[in-house]
């Protein structure tokens, strides 16, 4: 890996860049991808080589995950206010979903982490509070997978001896989470 400064260009602000995934080939390049840097204003900044050559107006908060749909067809987006969006590969808006409207309701709905199967019909999000939740792009229907703690640390962690596949936790949160 090699250290380079980005090219910000003039009239552009300078910011903190917090999430990256690789976009598609350049068109009339050198066969070079571009790179898809999400940013603290909520844009989606593209670069090829060390230029910013695009600011696209995704979220109205910090942009914390991106990831490119496993079939080409589009990029997965997830910002600090919990908003999802599903966006073309031209970065036109197809479906959004909110981590503040899942059952149960995260405790910090900021979504931190997001990746999509490799059929890119369902994604996993991963909120700042520790759950994970599944979303089917399809049909819009979602399920909490994993739900954890979030303030300070894990305290105590036992198994249901008659269902191998329950099991209870407490921690700082003061939450018992089963």
């Amino acid at each position: 890996m090699e250290r380079r400064r980005g090219i910000f260009g003039e009239g552009q602000k300078k910011q903190p860049l917090l999430c990256i995934t690789e976009g598609d080939y350049a068109k009339g390049g050198h066969g070079e991808r571009c790179l898809l840097i999400g940013s603290v204003s909520g844009d989606i900044l593209k670069w090829f080589d060390r230029r910013l050559v695009a600011k696209i107006q995704v979220h109205s908060s910090a942009l914390y995950a991106i990831t490119k749909l496993k079939n080409g067809h589009g990029y997965v987006t997830a910002s600090k206010d919990g908003d999802v969006k599903v966006l073309t590969s031209k970065f036109n808006q197809t479906a959004s979903y909110s981590l503040r409207s899942q059952r149960p309701q995260p405790g910090l709905p900021a979504c931190h982490a997001l990746d999509c199967n490799h059929s890119s019909t369902k994604i996993l999000l991963g909120a700042r509070g520790g759950e994970i939740f599944e979303i089917c792009l399809s049909t819009g229907s979602s399920m909490g997978l994993i739900e954890s703690h979030f303030q300070g640390q894990l305290h105590g962690f036992a198994l249901n001896p008659s269902n191998p596949d329950e099991y209870v936790t407490v921690g700082d949160d003061c939450l018992v989470c089963i």
